[in-house]
């Protein structure tokens, strides 16, 4: 495999139209494994040498890409070939499975390939990533994380679960406030590719990122995105204060 990477840059109707093409289809061979493959002319490709993430409107090409593997090392030329292109998901694939790499557009999704790019497989932490993050409790709350009251808490290379109290855990305890909160509902870590996460392992419903479900799923989400838990808001931050 060589150290090239096709990239696509494209603009969903939402993140549920996203999910969508992207989601994996196992139960019949004869069926392109996604839409997203079949937009391709493929049935299948390896979705492990495949990134992609809704990054939402207002981020610059070589902003989005700090949320890609390798994507240090190919933002520059990236945001010189994408000029004009209007996004708010990207797509990567650091395989060969893709012969003939194309856009495509539908109703939903509009996906512009920008190109086949070079990339250099130990760029894999961006040094512009902090150590650390900040979650804001919204809706004039308060809570109590370890033993103090506040709306503001700082997380660091540790990590943090929200939750119900839990000892084995850095844990925020929700339960209070939100009831039927599974005990691990929430975690934010950072990955070994040196990113933020923020994972749903409570698959029950409660959990929401923007307007949108967030039931099991993963995320790399950026300063100044809302995600919530029933009726409890925070928001992601690089900031103490809001």
């Amino acid at each position: 495999m060589s150290n090239q990477v096709d990239l696509w840059l494209g603009f969903a109707k939402n993140k549920t139209a996203l999910r969508g093409f992207l989601k994996e289809q196992y139960k019949d061979d004869a069926k392109p494994i996604s839409a997203f493959a079949a937009s391709q002319g493929e049935q299948f490709y390896d979705h492990d040498f495949v990134d992609s993430a809704f990054v939402g409107e207002g981020l610059t090409v070589d902003e989005a890409l700090k949320y890609a593997s390798y994507g240090s090392s190919f933002a520059a030329e990236a945001k010189e070939k994408a000029v004009g292109i209007r996004f708010n998901f990207f797509i990567a694939a650091y395989s060969d499975d893709f012969a003939e790499p194309k856009s495509y557009k539908s109703e939903a999704i509009e996906l512009t390939y920008v190109g086949r790019l070079d990339y250099d497989p130990t760029a894999i932490y961006d040094p512009e990533f902090k150590d650390f993050i900040y979650i804001h409790l919204l809706n004039e709350k308060k809570l109590m994380f370890e033993s103090e009251l506040t709306d503001c808490i700082k997380v660091d290379l540790r990590g943090l679960m929200i939750g119900r109290e839990n000892p084995y855990a850095r844990m925020l305890d929700i339960s209070g406030v939100v009831p039927n909160v599974a005990d691990n509902q929430l975690r934010i870590c950072m990955t070994n590719e040196g990113y933020w996460e923020l994972r749903d392992f409570g698959n029950n419903g409660l959990s929401r990122l923007g307007a949108d479900t967030f039931d099991d799923e993963k995320a790399a989400p950026w300063p100044g995105v809302k995600f919530s838990v029933g009726e409890l808001e925070l928001m992601w931050s690089d900031t103490a204060k809001e």
